[in-house]
Formats: structure tokens, sequence, C-alpha cells
């Protein structure tokens, strides 16, 4: 009150920060002007600041630039480095002025403000306003360090990291990035994160990661956000939960992370077990799209493709596959491709499908390398290569690509393309089914049960049988039912081979069919029925299995004209289901 343009500036600072009171900034810029009024530098820097963003008022680039060019007139270090700042970018009615801006921090940091040291690091690696040199670039981000200066430490991570301007050194970016996360930097947080996750440069450890990406994550760093959500997805240090991994995905994604986008997408349409909303799956994946992420285009053409969340549309599949086959994405070269063999919302055409498949296997595909195999294997749209169709179906199959240790397996047992070894062929069908693949269950169920490339053990071959039955495969049920019929492998259940005969039969299984039949004729378990009986040998006969045929005419033999009738009526009924 005494006119003290010092103590005025204090008192404004005390405002500004909520230090006696809520924050005021009418009350503070009350006495930064007074202060500035006697040409009181760090007030006039301190109005400058507000102007720029907005404190107490509009944004005011204009006038911001006029207050902090009096306080750098008087040698005020932060006046220097914000407005350099503002000129390195330009504002609105603030034209950019790289070079002045470059004279700026040079200024601040002859004054040992490290923030100005970090800034010119960056315009001699970035080449903004003055030649490209790394070697000043690391000098000025060592200057900048050497004062603790976070960013500057991160950015000396980076170097060392990749190699920039210096020799890759991993031991020595661990150290940079440790400094700096300690500081509270979230991007070298994130990165410590990442490191530990993948083991690059220290001992791979999920926890370690889940405690740096949660640090990052705790200010809301995109990326950050995107990594934890992962491991909360995968269950990788950190107990799995896919509600968190939602909720960190959906900040990041409202962010306009495009990663963010397409994992919630996934998290929508079911991947992490949850139940799917196709709505919001569509919404997320345009999402991503637009936000330049070519494999959500790909997710895209498979909803339109199948029609989940959207009218099926190959027409507009094929369009997006091929968005996104052209951006680069393996998967949509891939299913381009798949369009084009089967005639998916263009021409049909083997040769440009193995143009597309040829693209998507050179990036490492495994989708990509199991087509590709595939036409050599069938000589559809290239020359017949069996070698050729052999290697890439391994290749495919060495990612864990369960189709194609599913192929390798059947090329294996049937000596096409490879030399025949049922030993090998299990030990794929087995890689296959530990990755979900159903056919591959059901076959590894199979060798079990008759002991063909490994040692006959009916246990086992229910084990598999029951993990594809459960997934509907019919000959699963049957040979499931088979071992409950006799006892083998699980306890005799005569009622649950009854009810898994009827799910393999209601898909057309005709064993299972011609069984049913039996267990009807002999009353096994079941009241004795010859009509039923009689309906399901005709189902099966129809399926061109001879032993039901030959059943068939004896049966009739021992039936009246009515129940002849009944059987052939429920046959009809039961509408004659495709062949398995």
């Amino acid at each position: 009150d005494h006119g003290d343009k010092r103590a005025q500036f204090l008192l404004g600072i005390l405002w500004q920060f909520g230090r006696i009171g809520p924050v005021n900034f009418s009350e503070a810029r009350h006495w930064f002007e007074l202060s500035a009024a006697q040409s009181y530098a760090p007030a006039e820097g301190s109005l400058g600041f507000m102007d720029e963003v907005g404190q107490g008022g509009p944004r005011n680039p204009t006038s911001a630039v006029a207050w902090l060019e009096k306080a750098v007139a008087q040698g005020d270090v932060l006046a220097t480095a914000n407005l350099a700042a503002i000129l390195r970018g330009g504002d609105d009615g603030v034209p950019r002025d790289l070079p002045r801006a470059l004279t700026l921090y040079r200024q601040a940091a002859d004054q040992g403000y490290a923030g100005a040291g970090y800034w010119l690091g960056v315009l001699y690696e970035t080449g903004e306003g003055t030649a490209r040199d790394l070697g000043q670039a690391r000098h000025w981000y060592d200057w900048a360090a050497a004062r603790r200066q976070p960013d500057a430490e991160y950015a000396l991570g980076r170097f060392y990291e990749q190699g920039i301007g210096v020799a890759v050194n991993m031991e020595t970016a661990v150290t940079w990035f440790r400094k700096s996360a300690d500081q509270g930097d979230p991007l070298a947080q994130n990165d410590l994160g990442r490191l530990y996750q993948y083991g690059t440069g220290l001992a791979q450890d999920d926890v370690e990661a889940a405690t740096w990406y949660g640090k990052a994550a705790a200010q809301h760093l995109p990326e950050a956000e995107v990594n934890l959500g992962f491991l909360y997805e995968k269950g990788r240090g950190v107990p799995r939960d896919p509600a968190k991994a939602e909720a960190l995905y959906s900040d990041a994604a409202a962010a306009g992370n495009a990663n963010a986008a397409f994992n919630l997408a996934n998290f929508y349409a079911g991947s992490m077990g949850t139940a799917p909303d196709f709505i919001k799956a569509r919404h997320w994946y345009e999402v991503a799209a637009a936000g330049g992420l070519p494999a959500a285009l790909n997710s895209l053409g498979v909803m339109y493709q199948i029609g989940r969340g959207v009218p099926a549309d190959p027409a507009k599949a094929f369009e997006l596959f091929h968005s996104a086959a052209e951006a680069g994405d393996p998967d949509g070269q891939a299913n381009l491709g798949a369009a084009y063999v089967k005639g998916l919302g263009v021409a049909q055409d083997f040769k440009a499908a193995v143009v597309w498949f040829r693209k998507a296997a050179a990036q490492g595909s495994p989708h990509g390398q199991f087509d590709l195999a595939s036409a050599y294997g069938a000589g559809r749209g290239i020359e017949r290569n069996e070698a050729e169709a052999a290697r890439l179906m391994r290749l495919a199959a060495d990612q864990g690509f369960a189709d194609a240790e599913f192929w390798l397996g059947m090329w294996l047992q049937n000596g096409q393309h490879l030399p025949r070894d049922e030993k090998a062929a299990t030990a794929w069908f087995r890689k296959a089914a530990e990755h979900g693949h159903v056919r591959a269950a059901f076959t590894l169920g199979m060798h079990y049960d008759q002991g063909v490339g490994v040692a006959a053990d009916p246990k086992e071959a229910a084990h598999w049988y029951a993990k594809a039955a459960a997934e509907g495969d019919a000959n699963a049920q049957y040979g499931l039912a088979a071992l409950y019929d006799a006892g083998r492998g699980v306890p005799q259940d005569p009622a649950r081979a009854l009810q898994l005969y009827r799910e393999a039969a209601a898909q057309g299984q005709p064993y299972a069919m011609f069984n049913l039949g039996d267990i009807y004729r002999q009353g096994a378990g079941v009241p004795r029925d010859l009509a039923e009986a009689y309906a399901w040998w005709s189902l099966a006969a129809a399926r061109h299995f001879p032993p039901a045929a030959q059943n068939l005419n004896l049966l009739r033999q021992q039936m009246t004209a009515d129940e002849i009738a009944r059987g052939e009526t429920l046959a009809r009924d039961r509408g004659g289901p495709p062949q398995q």
C-alpha cells in the first residue's frame, strides 16, 4: 500500500497461486499492474504470462508480447524464456520468429535458466531456426540435464536409446530416463515402463512396467494409459481387470489417441470376454480410423463383411479392406486378398488375391503367410509350389497362427506338401488346440482316441473332445458321446451320451444319427421306439452312411405300416440337416 513495487509483485503472486485465500486473478492483476507501473520486470513478465494463457480474462498474445518485451529489456530471465516460447510457435496476431526465439533462448541460458537450455537442444535437434546440429543439441541437453531439467534428461535418454548423434547405450539411456521419471516426467515414466515391459536394457518385469505406466497414467498421458490398459487387459503385472482397461482406454481415446480408440473398440467387440456392444465398437473403430489407424479400417471391414453391428455389405467391406491395405495394414491386405478369392464385394480374381497376400506376407503377417501358402499349395492364382507352400505355412505356424498350426498338422498327417509324419502332426494339432482352434481340438482328441501319432489315452481324448464339443463341434460331440457310452476315459453315463448324440445329430452328424437309431431300436436308456430308430437311420442314410441304409432295410421288416409312416414323418420334420 506504500508503493513498494516488489511487495506489490509478491502480493500479486500470492493471489495468483491462492496462497492467501482462493485464487483471484483480478486481485493478482491489480497488484502486478501497480508494480509494473514502476517498471518492475518480474511484474511485467507476470502480466505477459497472464495475457498469454488467459488468466483473469481472454487470451491476448499481442498484449502478452508487449509486456514480455518490457521485462526482457530489463533482463528478466523468465520473461525472456516465455517470449521465446511464443515466438517459437507463433500465436494469434504474433508471427512465428524462430531466429529471434533462438537468440532469446541463448540469452536465458546465458543467465543459467535450464529450461532455455532444453529448448535450445530441441531447436538444434529439429533444425528449427538454425541448421540441424545433433552435437549442439546434445551439448544443450547435457547442459540443462546437469541442472536437473527433466525434459532434457528425458531427451538424453532418447538419444542414447535410439543412437541419435551418439552410440546406442541402453545403460546410459535407462539412467537418464530414470532421472527424469523420478522428477515426475510422464514421458520418461512411460518409456521406463516400456523398457521394463519388453526387457530392453532392463530385466523384464511387468510389475515394474505397471508401476511406471501407472505414474504416467495418473498424469493422463494417453500413451501410458494405453500401455497400462493393455497390462490390465492381459493380467500382466497387475490382476486382470477389463473394467480398468476400459476406463484407461476411454480416457486416452477421449484425448484423441487413435490406439486407445482402437483398443476400446476391440473391448466393445468382446475381445476381453465381456458382453459385446457392436454399436459402440463400430463408433470407436470409426474414431480410430479417422485418427489415421489403418487397422481400424480393416476391423470395420470385418464388421461389414459379416454383418456385425451393421447390415452385411460385402461391397462396403471390400472398400474398407482396400483402404486399409493401401495404407499398409497387413491384416487389411490379407482380408482384401481373401475377398478376391471368395468374390465378396468384387469379382473373383485369384491373381489379384495373390498380389495382396504377398504384400501381407512380406510384412511378416501370419494371416498373409497362411493365405499365400494356401495359394501355392492349391496352385490358385500362382504356379503350384509345394516347397514354398510348406515354408510359408511353417512361418505362419511359428508365429502361433492357429489356422496355420492346424493345416500344417493336416499336411503332415496326410503327407500333403510334406512327408507324412503323424507324430509331428499331433504336436501341431496340440499347439492349434491350445490356441483355441476348435477343429484342432477335435482332431487332437481323435488322435488320443485312436492312438494316432501318440499313445492312445481315452482320458486325454475326452478332454480335447469336450473343449471342441463346448464350441458346438458336431464331430467332437459324437466322439465324446461315444466315450460316455462306453465308459472310456470318463465314467459311463448313458444319459450324457444320449444328450451329446442328440446335439451332434441335430447338426447332421451321421454317426451320431446312426447311434441314436440303435439306442431307440434297443430301448437302451430310453423307451424302445422303432419309429424314432427309423427316423434317425433314414437321416443317416440320406447322408450316404451305408450301415444306416442296411439297418433301415432290416428294420422295415419289423415295423408296422403306422410305425413306418410315423418314422418318415419324424425324419421329414427334422429337415435333413446338411451333410457334415
